[in-house]
């Protein structure tokens, strides 16, 4: 009977034991909610981190967030992350024993290209011709451009002019005027449309 009660008392622990044993983190889950127009100064990014093990199943195991670089992005205890200047920093989430790491790119909203649209318009001279240019800034890393604004200009005022909305008031005919905006805050970004200009039949 004591040996009966010894064995059942060993199975009943074994089984305890191995119930309240943690699965081991295989892999950290690792979603956000960054913008597709990149992240820039002042912008917040919240890291959404679950361990999972290797059937893919939540670990309930603590995790920790780091920034390589803390001039460029900070993150707190719960993953938020704050841009603080322009650069790269690598973000690690960390939980059991695994890692995942992910490099975050903060836009120092300098202007680096400038697209117009319609590019190759066609309008007509006198009374109720014009065409509307819009121009969309673009940052150095290809983001749209925060807060940027534009100056525009025409390539012969004798042809036509163009207001500070990026409006053309034709003329007289031609076969291509050149209508150019340019960044304030980079002159050496600009982008151009050619406007032809007829004479109405």
């Amino acid at each position: 009977m004591r040996r009966l009660f010894l064995a059942a008392l060993l199975f009943t622990s074994a089984c305890l034991g191995g119930a309240s044993a943690p699965s081991a983190v295989a892999s950290i889950q690792v979603t956000s909610n960054v913008s597709p127009n990149g992240v820039f100064v002042g912008d917040h990014v919240q890291l959404n981190a679950e361990p999972l093990d290797l059937t893919g199943n939540v670990v309930p195991m603590p995790i920790t967030y780091t920034s390589s670089n803390f001039s460029v992005a900070t993150v707190d205890n719960f993953g938020l992350i704050t841009a603080i200047a322009a650069g790269s920093s690598s973000i690690g989430v960390s939980s059991g024993g695994q890692t995942a790491r992910l490099t975050l790119t903060v836009d120092g909203n300098i202007t680096g290209s400038i697209q117009i649209s319609p590019t190759n318009p066609t309008t007509t001279s006198g009374s109720g011709g014009g065409v509307q240019l819009t121009a969309t800034v673009l940052t150095t890393r290809g983001n749209p451009a925060t807060g940027q604004s534009v100056t525009w200009s025409t390539a012969d005022a004798t042809k036509a002019t163009v207001d500070t909305t990026g409006f053309v008031h034709p003329v007289a005919a031609s076969a291509g005027v050149s209508i150019c905006a340019t960044a304030t805050d980079n002159a050496s970004a600009r982008g151009c449309a050619t406007v032809t200009i007829t004479i109405p039949v």
